[in-house]
Formats: structure tokens, C-alpha cells, sequence
């Protein structure tokens, strides 16, 4: 079990989709309960390290699926007393971000500032971040004149030093040393392998981990920072600098203020466009959702998003993505397309054909969609190709990813629909078969969760997982202790297989 604590959303949530795409463990990004109101009133003290330890272990496990568990989270960044305490053997990774380019990203997201984006877009999950958000006059490390008087930008100089010499302080408190690590943000993509190793994780040998952006001393930025705003970040930020980033200083006459927060909103893309061409739609899907947040008007992303969530069989949601998209960027064909297709393939043509001649009508010049809309109107017969980020991914195995997510969120009905799904598609679909038998053992039905599981085993009958939970469903069950050993050693048999492998 490992936890990712930091000050930035960008990087933990990289670093996060990485370790779940190229290691076998089940790594999320600030799940539900997301406790952000929590460690903000413990970091006040209104909130004491045992009610905190109480709802990590009522919210978190050390493993899922069988593999090992991992976060990335701001909010337990702030409450490391209480992870300890709940997971004591868990290894803590302080994740740490150049400064400059923090302060340059929070301050497009209006971090303490008038509550609005420079954008002037904001999710519901930024919302909770403004009202939950440290403050020092609160945590008493700032007086309350003091903190009345600093200006938003020296606010977040602030928070970048408070919050990173609290995440050291209390790791060195309550952690051994052999438990944490610190590396930054900026030397990951070299140091990828070996922290996976760190963490203990299995892992293939090829990893690839590109973190160009933002490098130490490089930002398209426009701007140069005022001497309010170097007297601001040398007060907060130049100690801990000094110390992690020894260079910034000799980079520091290349370095400006409006930051724009397009490096982040392409690596999130990026992730999302290799998640998916990797085929885990589920963890594609939670990237493009992120790099919405950032930028909610954003074309490339919502054309990204909506083809996700087709290919997860969410054609209706889909078309809303791309029908924001256009409203916002009424020339870009590509969501053209991809709507077109989706409504194609929901034998939506009048639909489809009302599309395609509305974007005609603006821009007559555009071969493609015109063939497109001379072949719906000759065959009204339509071509059905998936919209793509890259490559094609089975439906079935990205319904059945979704209920496992689902599942991880508590959502049991949502689960349960999503695997019924996959066996309309593929009713000998083993995994879905399995995650049924889980569902129906949650909900105290061992007679039908050992129905999925045989159903389950016909399929494929040295799947580990269903025979770990035949053993225990079985085990419930007067008059199994035969069956029990029976099914023991043919998991026995498959482990000892897998191990000589």
C-alpha cells in the first residue's frame, strides 16, 4: 500500500495513472471520500487524528482486486498523522513541484484569490477545493492581520513552503525512513522504474514515463513577476528552493507570472490519449475528466472525453461532449465527425444528416464531410467505425473495467449493471462472471454468488481470484470442507504455476 502526497493536482494525478497503467496495482487519484473539508479541520484543529485514522479505514484498503492499493492526494497531504496511524506500513512518496511553476499554475486557478478562474470557468470539484483550502491564519501559522494583508499571489507562496515542510516534518515524525521517499516532479521520467521498484510493484521492462513539461527553468508565460512578487516567493518558497532545487536561481531571469496552464492541460491529455490507446478506457476516462476541470470549454478535450465515454457505450453522454464542443469551437471537424459517427451508429441519421449540412452551410469546403453526407443520403445505410483516440478496445472488457470501478466507489447497483452488460455481449465473459459472484456475496446472497463463481470457473477454471472467492463462499456453507480442500489445491496448483513462470 502506498500514498502520493503533494501540493499540485497535475503531477500526483500523472504520476497516479502511470503506476496504474504500467504496474499491477489499483492506483487512484483523489477518490471519493476525497476527506478535503476533514484535513482542512484537522490542520485547525477541529478535527482529531482518530476520527480521521476511523473514515481512511472505513474508505481504504491496503489491497483491491487482489493487488496492491495506492493513492495520490493534496487533501492526506495534510493529515499524514492520521494516515500513519491507519495504514502504518505504508510506503509515502512526497512528491515535490518546482515552486515557480506551482505558483504559476495556482495562480490561474484563482487559488485565494476571488474565487474565479482566470478563465473564468470552475468545476464543482475546484468549488470544494476554494472553500476547503488551507489557510494560515486558521492553522496558526500566519497571524490573522498578517494573512488579511498578503496579497493572493503571496498566499500561494505561502502554501507551496507550509504545505511541503509539513508533508517532511510529519513524514520524518511518523514514518521511518525507510518508508518515504522524496522526488521531484521534474526527474520522474528517468526515476519511474526504480520507484515502482521502491514501492515494490510488479512491473514489464518497458517503461516509458515523458514529463517534458513544466521543466525546471522553461514556461511559455508572457509576463515577468514584479519585485512584490519575488519579495513574496523569496519570504515562503526560496528557503525549501534553496534546498530541493539548488539551480532555480541561476533560471530564475527566465521566469514570468501569467502562467498558462496549456502544459498541464496537454500532459493530461496526453496520459488520457495513451491510457486509451493501451486500451483502460476506465483510467483514460478518469484523465480527460481532470483535464476538463482545468479547461472546461476546451475542444481537443471534450472531442477526447466524449470518444471515451462512447467506446465505454455511452453514446448519450458522448454527444453531449461533442455538442459542448461545437458550441465553443463550431469549425472543428472533428468533433463533427465523431458525432456524426455516434449518431450513425444509434441509427440516428435524420440527426446525423441535420449535422453534417448545419456545418456545411458554414464551411461548404470540406470534402469529407460532404462525401459523408452524399453517402448518408444515397445508402441511409451508415458506415459504424469507432470514433478513435487510437487504438480499437474490446467493449466487453471496458464494461466490465467500468463495474470494477464502480464497485471501488460503492456504487454496487451501477457495478452490477455494467457486468450484466458484458454478458449480454459475451455471456461466457469469466472476469464479469467472478465480479458477479462478488457482488451477490456483498449483498449476502452466497447461494447466487457461488452460481456466478461456477459459471465463472467453466469458463476458466485456474482464474485465481475465482477460486480464492469459491473458498471463501464455501466456507460459509455447512458440509464444503471437501470441496473446500478440493478447490484449495487446485489454487494452490495455478499459484505454483504462475510463480515458476
Amino acid at each position: 500500500m502506498f500514498f502520493i502526497f503533494g501540493t499540485g493536482q497535475c503531477g500526483m494525478l500523472s504520476v497516479a495513472n502511470v503506476l496504474l497503467e504500467q504496474s499491477r496495482c489499483v492506483c487512484l487519484h483523489e477518490p471519493e471520500p476525497m476527506l478535503i473539508e476533514e484535513a482542512s479541520a484537522f490542520r485547525y484543529g477541529n478535527a482529531s487524528a482518530e476520527q480521521i485514522e476511523r473514515m481512511l479505514r472505513l474508505t481504504r484498503s491496503a489491497t483491491q482486486n487482489h493487488k496492491p492499493y495506492g493513492e495520490s492526494s493534496r487533501a492526506l497531504s495534510w493529515v499524514i498523522p492520521a494516515v500513519s496511524r491507519a495504514f502504518p506500513e505504508a510506503h509515502y512518496l512526497w512528491l515535490v513541484r518546482n515552486a515557480i511553476d506551482f505558483v504559476n499554475s495556482a495562480s490561474l486557478k484563482g487559488w485565494y484569490g476571488n474565487h474565479e478562474r482566470a478563465d473564468g470557468c470552475m468545476s464543482a470539484v475546484e468549488q470544494r477545493w476554494i472553500q476547503g483550502q488551507v489557510r494560515g491564519d486558521f492553522c496558526g501559522d500566519v497571524d490573522a492581520q498578517a494573512w488579511a494583508n498578503m496579497t493572493a499571489f503571496e498566499k500561494r507562496c505561502w502554501y507551496w513552503g507550509y504545505i511541503n515542510q509539513l508533508i517532511e516534518s510529519d513524514l520524518r515524525t511518523h514514518a521511518r525512513n525507510a518508508q518515504f521517499r522524496l522526488v521531484r516532479l521534474e526527474d520522474l521520467g528517468r526515476d519511474i522504474g526504480a520507484l515502482m521498484d521502491w514501492l515494490g510493484l510488479k512491473h514489464g521492462p518497458q517503461v516509458m514515463f515523458d514529463l517534458d513539461e513544466p521543466a525546471a527553468g522553461q514556461a511559455d508565460i508572457a509576463v515577468s513577476w514584479g519585485e512584490p512578487e519575488w519579495a513574496a516567493f523569496e519570504r515562503w518558497c526560496s528557503p525549501l528552493m534553496d534546498r530541493l532545487y539548488p539551480e532555480w536561481r541561476a533560471q530564475s531571469g527566465q521566469r514570468t507570472t501569467a502562467y498558462d496552464d496549456t502544459t498541464e492541460l496537454t500532459q493530461l491529455n496526453a496520459v488520457g490519449e495513451q491510457l486509451y490507446n493501451a486500451g483502460d478506457l476506465v483510467a483514460a476516462l478518469r484523465s480527460f475528466q481532470q483535464a476538463l476541470q482545468l479547461a472546461p470549454t476546451d475542444p481537443q478535450t471534450l472531442d477526447n472525453l466524449g470518444v471515451c465515454l462512447w467506446a465505454l457505450g455511452k453514446g448519450g453522454e458522448a454527444l453531449q461532449c461533442f455538442a459542448r464542443g461545437m458550441e465553443h469551437a463550431p469549425d472543428n471537424r472533428n468533433l463533427v465527425l465523431n458525432a456524426g459517427q455516434v449518431l450513425l451508429s444509434s441509427d440516428r441519421h435524420a440527426d446525423a444528416e441535420t449535422l453534417y449540412t448545419s456545418y456545411l452551410a458554414d464551411f461548404p469546403d470540406d470534402q469529407e464531410i460532404r462525401e459523408r453526407l452524399s453517402d448518408l443520403r444515397d445508402t441511409f445505410t451508415p458506415a459504424r467505425p469507432a470514433p478513435s483516440v487510437g487504438a480499437d478496445s474490446s467493449s466487453a472488457d471496458a464494461l466490465n473495467a467500468e463495474g470494477e470501478l464502480l464497485f471501488q466507489r460503492g456504487d454496487i447497483d451501477g457495478a452490477t449493471n455494467a457486468f450484466q452488460q458484458v454478458l449480454n455481449i459475451e455471456s461466457g465473459h469469466a472476469e464479469a462472471l467472478n465480479n458477479l459472484g462478488t457482488v451477490a456475496w456483498t449483498r449476502g446472497d452466497p447461494a447466487a454468488a457461488l452460481g456466478y463463481l461456477q459459471r465463472s470457473m467453466e469458463v476458466n477454471a485456474e482464474h485465481p481470484a475465482t477460486l480464492r472467492n469459491v473458498i471463501a463462499v464455501l466456507e460459509t456453507m455447512d458440509g464444503q470442507a471437501d470441496t473446500v480442500a478440493t478447490v484449495r489445491q487446485a489454487l494452490d496448483r495455478v499459484e505454483r504455476l504462475q510463480q515458476s513462470a
